[in-house]
């Protein structure tokens, strides 16, 4: 998948200036043409012409941001963790284990699609969950995933 890029030059909240590149968003195989993110996580909308704020709420401790398609005006807007779309705008979702890149390229679209949103998940390589970077995600199996957290877990309590 080709996405979108532009570079973007900002003064930070320490008044530095800064340029990235922001990438079009994708987030379960859905390209969404008004929202970009760069690799350190900000969101861009072409709509407002500004940056999209993320926050966090509920019993979830990841931040989210509010995203919408341009090329459909009755479907509605998501909430959409910012670390997911960040990795699945900057970096290569890896094929599953035990299929082949051959395989993989005979692979519906359709399928590929299921396997890289039901199958991988995004974790934070530092377990800290304001830290979405894409140098701190990597993609990992829900089995590989849950066996870090559960390991932690039990670290965290015999400290």
């Amino acid at each position: 998948m080709i996405l979108k890029e532009f570079e973007l030059t900002f003064y930070d909240d320490d008044f530095n200036e800064v340029t990235e590149k922001f990438r079009q968003c994708v987030y379960k195989g859905v390209v969404y043409d008004t929202h970009y993110v760069s690799q350190s996580g900000n969101i861009w909308s072409t709509i407002a012409r500004k940056f999209k704020k993320s926050n966090v709420s509920g019993k979830s401790q990841y931040p989210k941001v509010i995203i919408g398609r341009i090329d459909s005006l009755r479907q509605p807007s998501k909430t959409v963790p910012v670390h997911k779309l960040v990795a699945n705008s900057w970096m290569e979702v890896p094929l599953p284990e035990g299929v082949t890149q051959e395989e993989w390229d005979r692979t519906p679209e359709s399928v590929k699609a299921l396997i890289e949103t039901d199958y991988w998940e995004v974790d934070h390589i530092d377990t800290n969950p304001l830290n979405y970077h894409a140098d701190n995600l990597r993609f990992m199996s829900r089995t590989a995933n849950k066996n870090v957290y559960y390991a932690e877990q039990r670290f965290l309590q015999n400290a």
